[in-house]
């Protein structure tokens, strides 16, 4: 008997099915999942955070302190999915691990905010808009200034809309 040979023209070459086994595969996890999973609602997406009013100047020089900067992308978040509930914003968790990992995700994330807030100062009609590029291109050259934009909008909306507690 012939040692084994492992090239295509050997009569004892066989090959693995990857196709069927991934078939196979997904098969049983596709069996394992639960029904209530494709029928239930989905769960209610993120929270939101309690607004308050901050000084932009401070808000601006604070972002000055280390880590400073992800702690406010962090309350931002929370607070502008209460103030201005958009599909766009991300969870406030998700925009930080957002902000760490991934080079420039923050400008964008900056540039999202401002877009919650003008549709929200647009529906209320008492707010000063921002233009989101403006936004962005703060956060690219000069953070603090971004920051100190996009917090003076929330601190608008909270003085335009009374029912929200301010602190």
């Amino acid at each position: 008997v012939a040692p084994l040979a492992l090239n295509a023209k050997s009569p004892h070459y066989t090959t693995f099915n990857w196709r069927s086994y991934t078939r196979g595969f997904s098969a049983l996890i596709l069996l394992s999942v639960k029904a209530k999973l494709f029928t239930a609602p989905p769960p209610k997406r993120g929270y939101t955070l309690k607004p308050l009013a901050r000084e932009p100047i401070t808000v601006a020089l604070l972002f000055f302190v280390p880590f400073y900067g992800l702690y406010w992308l962090y309350r931002a978040h929370g607070e502008v999915a209460a103030v201005a509930p958009s599909r766009t914003l991300l969870s406030p968790r998700g925009a930080v691990l957002g902000a760490i990992f991934v080079p420039f995700l923050s400008l964008v994330e900056m540039a999202s905010l401002i877009e919650a807030l003008n549709s929200k100062c647009q529906e209320l009609g008492r707010c000063r808009l921002r233009s989101p590029v403006t936004i962005f291109l703060w956060a690219f050259f000069f953070t603090p200034v971004a920051g100190a934009m996009i917090q003076s909008v929330i601190n608008g909306l909270l003085t335009a809309h009374p029912e929200q507690p301010m602190e």
